[in-house]
């Protein structure tokens, strides 16, 4: 099988090179073991194209936003096609988490991500003491409802989902960007 994505043989570069360095220079290779997200662009210059989506599709044997998502985890990482392969697993219960090398990532759309953490915030009810603290406190007016939303918009999805380190980066892959972050 030919695909395109450039293999990164520089063991010492891949060491030390910053992870948010990534791929692309289309060549041929012989396994999907050796497909790497390499890196030899900065993302923001380059991303991935529809083709390169198309070929993990096939490869992965899976819909168009599964492949995005895979594509932006394995830029995120800086890891080969084949490594993340074994370890890429999809959340059955949060349609944008995932696991990969036992660690657990918020990845999709900017809006995709934001209404994951509106249902979280509304559906969950796990911001709903913070709200009672805030008005006993006469620190908002604000219903229940109408201060969930301020706090979506002025946190963000991530602040609200990622418990890790409240930080995401964000990939072009194909038409979209992806955002990933850690949880």
């Amino acid at each position: 099988m030919k695909v395109g994505i450039m293999v990164e043989s520089n063991q010492e570069f891949n060491k030390i090179a910053p992870i948010n360095f990534i791929a692309e220079v289309l060549c041929n290779v012989d396994s999907y073991n050796d497909l790497h997200f390499s890196q030899k662009r900065h993302l923001k210059e380059y991303g991935y194209t529809e083709e390169t989506v198309e070929q993990v599709m096939e490869l992965r044997d899976c819909d168009k936003d599964e492949a995005r998502r895979f594509i932006a985890l394995g830029m995120f990482l800086g890891c080969t096609f084949g490594d993340l392969d074994e370890s890429f697993e999809a959340d059955a219960n949060w349609p944008n988490q995932y696991s990969a090398f036992g660690t657990d990532y918020l990845v999709g759309t900017d809006d995709e991500l934001t209404d994951a953490a509106r249902n979280y915030i509304f559906d969950e009810g796990c911001y709903d003491d913070l709200w009672r603290q805030a008005v006993q406190a006469q620190q908002t007016e604000l219903g229940l409802e109408d201060w969930l939303n301020d706090v979506l918009d002025n946190d963000g999805w991530c602040n609200i989902l990622n418990h890790y380190d409240g930080k995401y980066e964000e990939y072009t892959v194909g038409k979209d960007i992806i955002c990933v972050s850690r949880t």
